[in-house]
């Protein structure tokens, strides 16, 4: 038997091995359908509204258009929302939620965020990504 989570955001049914519930105060799961009918298909990152040296940073990558993932992600995550996502490979998940972090941080030298991640490898992608694009604010990883 599949389990259900909650959904608020959408009308998507997707299974969990693991109760969700307990694990964030409020789950948000996105669709395919809602991303690419019901929101905009088109925006650019500057419609976000992130820090100048954010955006920079943004542009410096080569970051044009966020992908969908990042549409969707981005606005929650800045709204204070938990959330779940899931895509592929190369599909921007790092920067969907890191972008928004590296927004609310304050850059004031404390420990602001702590990313937990399955693997060792994948520690030092996330780190790399993040500290790509916080640099220019004073933002240190590790790992």
């Amino acid at each position: 038997m599949k389990s259900q989570a909650k959904i608020k955001h959408t009308l998507d049914i997707i299974p969990f091995n693991i109760d969700t519930s307990k694990l964030f105060s409020q789950v948000v799961l996105v669709s395919v359908y809602e991303i690419f009918i019901k929101r905009r298909i088109f925006m650019t990152f500057d419609e976000f509204n992130f820090k100048p040296k954010l955006s920079q940073a943004i542009e410096y990558a080569g970051f044009k258009e966020p992908s969908p993932v990042q549409k969707e992600a981005i606005p929650l995550i800045l709204e204070g929302k938990d959330m779940v996502a899931q895509a592929h490979t190369g599909t921007g998940k790092t920067a969907a939620f890191g972008l928004p972090i590296l927004e609310m941080m304050q850059c004031n030298g404390e420990v602001e965020a702590v990313v937990i991640v399955p693997t060792r490898e994948l520690a030092t992608q996330v780190s790399d990504e993040l500290f790509r694009f916080g640099k220019n604010l004073g933002i240190n990883t590790a790992t």
